[in-house]
């Protein structure tokens, strides 16, 4: 997950990260600080090469697809399918990245990205097809791959887990000024490719590349994390470079398994230990039926909430069996954005108007595989 190092810089000297890497800010910040990745096991350097292989197979079908409607005259769409290196990388950071050069400048730092493909589509008659509700082509194509077990729990909770590729789609789309993208995820075992349509893409675009292309399955319409939140979270990642501190892990929120710099965690234990113990079993068996039944309250709450407000937006105070609902409007609370007065007052400046609240016990519980709240 790591990105950046001191020597990766663009051609104007800014920091360079990752738009497939954009995770963990502990992850970000540790090679500009100079830490060092762990060596990749032989596994995962097969993993990637298979995975490469699975993303050309289904470029090459999506090509197939394309050629057969443009010769049968119906409408369809072309891809890019150019699998040279990019140039730009090899000239400014002798990088031998693969795919479509992608890029947002900032004043502080640049992300870079290279996308696998993108669409663009056409009636049949020579005539361009906007493929966004608000833009026009082209459309993002990101492409990944997984083995049947992985495959299958993706499928039944799409994202779940994989913040990162919702983070370097929403740039890609940003990079490109895109309405959105198709996420296409490939079953190494069966073949299958599931299909997710992510931001605005247009439904009949999207249907055009399912409903032609041999194993492509429809797998829902997602959207996207917002492009400036994300690159906020880069800008946070450098303000801390740049200080030369390494932020704390974020073991809730993103696959450590996967983690270059993972080992930066277990020195310092935020990764969670597996524990067997009755008594902890008998709480955690507690906690789990009753935070079931908790999570079915609020839903229940949340839906005779709804009501009120629905009924109090006509008849602002009412009283209904025991409840007295006075219902209020709409309201807004002032916050304040940390990482954008940091870069105004400093470090320092910050420190000096932070106050601490009252201490309380800090503990987060979750099931295993779920992802934090």
């Amino acid at each position: 997950m790591g990105t950046a190092n001191k020597q990766a810089t663009t051609e104007t000297d800014k920091p360079v990260y990752r738009m497939s890497s954009v995770g963990c800010l502990r992850a970000l910040v540790a090679p500009r600080l100079g830490y060092e990745p762990i060596k990749p096991r032989e596994s995962s350097i097969l993993t990637m090469d298979e995975a490469s292989r699975h993303e050309y197979i289904v470029k090459d079908r999506l090509s197939e697809t394309s050629k057969r409607l443009r010769d049968d005259g119906k409408a369809g769409f072309n891809i890019i399918n150019d699998n040279k290196p990019c140039q730009v990388c090899l000239r400014t950071l002798g990088d031998s990245r693969y795919g479509y050069h992608v890029a947002i400048h900032t004043a502080l730092f640049d992300a870079v990205g290279h996308l696998d493909t993108f669409f663009t589509f056409n009636d049949g008659k020579g005539n361009v097809i906007e493929s966004g509700r608000k833009k026009k082509s082209p459309v993002v194509g990101e492409i990944k791959s997984f083995g049947k077990d992985t495959w299958t729990k993706f499928v039944h909770d799409p994202f779940n887990g994989y913040q990162v590729y919702l983070n370097q789609l929403s740039l890609y789309v940003e990079g490109l000024e895109s309405p959105g993208g198709l996420f296409l995820l490939k079953n190494r075992d069966s073949g299958r490719v599931m299909v997710y349509a992510m931001g605005d893409v247009n439904a009949d675009c999207t249907a055009t590349v399912v409903s032609n292309t041999l194993g492509f399955e429809y797998g829902g319409e997602y959207d996207l994390p917002s492009a400036t939140g994300i690159i906020t979270r880069i800008a946070e990642a450098e303000i801390w470079a740049r200080d030369g501190e390494l932020p704390p892990g974020e073991p809730e929120d993103f696959r450590c398994e996967w983690c270059n710099f993972r080992y930066l965690c277990d020195a310092d234990k935020t990764l969670p230990v597996m524990v067997s113990d009755e008594e902890l079993q008998a709480a955690a068996k507690a906690w789990d039926e009753a935070d079931r039944r908790v999570k079915l309250a609020d839903l229940q709450r949340e839906e005779a909430k709804r009501v009120f407000i629905d009924f109090g937006r006509s008849t602002p105070r009412f009283v209904i069996g025991n409840l007295n609902v006075n219902y209020k409007g709409q309201r807004t609370r002032k916050v304040i954005d940390e990482v954008k007065l940091r870069a105004l007052i400093g470090k320092k400046g910050l420190a000096a108007v932070k106050v601490d609240s009252k201490a309380w016990e800090d503990i987060s519980i979750r099931r295993a595989g779920e992802a934090a709240e």
